[in-house]
């Protein structure tokens, strides 16, 4: 599902993992488990070791996203000690957008940092 934060819409989209985003765009494809009953013993982890994410398709560390899932997951389960989702997120980052993108926050590029995210 995607959510348009134009709109407020949210719709169904088929991923090609193929395709280049446009341009000018950021795409996020976020998968997490459905809200329901017991979904914190099932998908809640006390650490990041299940939660994946992606941007233009290489695996990195992104802080602020992982802060985001973890209190999402936790605020729909009504936990009361917040956990990390079993989930994966992926980020496209357009050609334009690119200059927005700070991989270099450490020498192997696996922690990044989104400007649009501060």
């Amino acid at each position: 599902f995607v959510f348009d934060a134009t709109t407020g819409d949210v719709g169904q989209v088929a991923i090609d993992t193929c395709a280049d985003p446009p341009e000018d765009q950021i795409l996020v494809y976020i998968m997490m488990p459905k809200k329901t009953a017991g979904m914190s013993i099932e998908y809640g982890r006390s650490n990041l070791d299940k939660t994946f994410m992606f941007v233009n398709k290489r695996p990195v560390e992104l802080k602020q996203l992982e802060k985001v899932l973890k209190r999402v997951f936790s605020e729909a389960a009504n936990l009361e000690v917040d956990k990390y989702p079993v989930a994966v997120a992926a980020i496209f980052v357009g050609r334009k957008e690119r200059p927005n993108l700070d991989a270099n926050l450490e020498p192997n590029k696996q922690k990044i940092s989104l400007a649009c995210l501060n």
